[in-house]
């Protein structure tokens, strides 16, 4: 599976914060990954890396027989496959988003392919992080905690001294 790592600073300090008041769990995790599972799984329609920018289009014959032979020429959906294995594993301390089907990786980062390795397929990323998913972030987890911190005094004490959204 292409593993990706978060180094937004934005993601990274609010993640810090949630920590220090005590509320980064597997819960905030699974919140993390179903939203970059929902982005990701749009982008599929969009036909666009996680930045917005279009992927790039299909060699002329391929995207031909594409259309003869499934009634389409859409990049990286032949039948499906790559993107209804789209999968999160969340821990108390992280979140991986990706597939298990062997090509996955060649999509996402580019290279040789094919018999012999004679096919160049250009990169088309589907995983990584936009500003758009940042901000959804900040939404389920703040969801997520204002949840939690009703729970007891001692979480909504905790939370109000820390201030995650400060």
């Amino acid at each position: 599976m292409p593993a990706l790592t978060f180094d937004d600073p934005r993601v990274i300090a609010y993640l810090e914060r949630l920590a220090a008041a005590g509320f980064l769990n597997k819960a905030v995790f699974n919140a993390i990954g179903e939203e970059l599972l929902l982005s990701t799984d749009a982008r599929f329609d969009s036909q666009t890396d996680p930045d917005g920018r279009p992927w790039e289009p299909l060699n002329a014959k391929y995207a031909e027989w594409k259309r003869a032979f499934h009634g389409h020429d859409r990049i990286l959906k032949l039948r499906g496959y790559l993107r209804d294995t789209l999968r999160y594993q969340a821990t108390d301390v992280s979140v991986a988003i990706g597939s298990n089907r062997v090509y996955s990786a060649i999509h996402q980062f580019g290279g040789q392919a094919g018999r012999e390795h004679k096919a160049t397929i250009p990169a088309r990323p589907y995983l990584g992080v936009s500003d758009d998913d940042v901000a959804a972030i900040r939404r389920a987890v703040k969801t997520r905690i204002n949840l939690e911190m009703a729970m007891t005094e001692e979480m909504l004490a905790n939370a109000l001294q820390v201030m995650p959204e400060d």
